[in-house]
């Protein structure tokens, strides 16, 4: 998978060898922080994918990050941001 060109992947579960799903064990990973240029457009992309918002993406001056929480529909938490002052190339 990429996010704004970031790629990753995610195992899926496999309890044989002691990898369970956050949804299996009753939680949620613990925070995936994902730097991106456009936190709004991020998040209203995992939004109509699926995730559901548990923290709007807001500018926190206090921090210096515009941050939004979300959660995938596979239980990972996930925090959608970029720092304040960061230029967009």
């Amino acid at each position: 998978m990429s996010i704004d060109g970031a790629e990753f992947f995610i195992r899926e579960e496999n309890t044989n060898k002691g990898q369970f799903s956050p949804a299996l064990i009753g939680g949620v990973t613990n925070i995936i922080n994902l730097f991106v240029a456009d936190p709004h457009g991020t998040v209203a992309r995992a939004e109509s994918a699926g995730a559901k918002i548990l923290i709007p993406v807001t500018d926190y001056e206090e921090t210096g990050y515009c941050q939004g929480i979300i959660d995938d529909p596979f239980g990972h938490r996930w925090s959608i941001l970029r720092p304040l002052d960061w230029q967009i190339k």
